[in-house]
């Protein structure tokens, strides 16, 4: 069995867009899950009209706060209880996209996570995890 989930959802003032593919493959007694996930936000706009604005905007220290480095995690879990192992990565941070005269500033958060288990030795039979 193998089943295949795509969610792209947009909010209606298009600053946040939220992109989902879900993957379920069951063989035998293994289940195996994966998710990736993109979560985007345009947190600011700046619109340049001189060379001078962009030297400005790129000079600024206060374009690049600590919240705007890129931070990436690694999460592995392992249950032999009831047969299930787990891994999540996650990679947040900003970057800046320049489109015309416009710059944004967009937070981005990626997030991939893998679950399987182990139906014989699982107490509990569900594939929903």
């Amino acid at each position: 069995m193998r089943e295949l989930i795509f969610k792209n959802l947009t909010s209606n003032d298009h600053k946040k867009r939220d992109i989902r593919v879900q993957e379920i493959i069951q063989k035998d007694d293994l289940v195996a899950r994966t998710e990736r996930r993109s979560i985007y936000f345009v947190r600011k706009k700046t619109h340049i009209e001189t060379t001078e604005d962009l030297k400005t905007f790129t000079s600024d220290p206060g374009q690049i706060h600590d919240s705007d480095k890129k931070h990436f995690f690694i999460l592995k879990e392992h249950n032999s209880s009831n047969g299930r192992d787990m891994i999540l990565c996650k990679v947040r941070g900003t970057m800046h996209v320049v489109v015309g005269d416009d710059i944004f500033t967009i937070t981005f958060f990626h997030t991939y996570k893998i679950d399987m288990m182990d139906l014989s030795v699982a107490t509990d039979k569900k594939i929903g995890f």
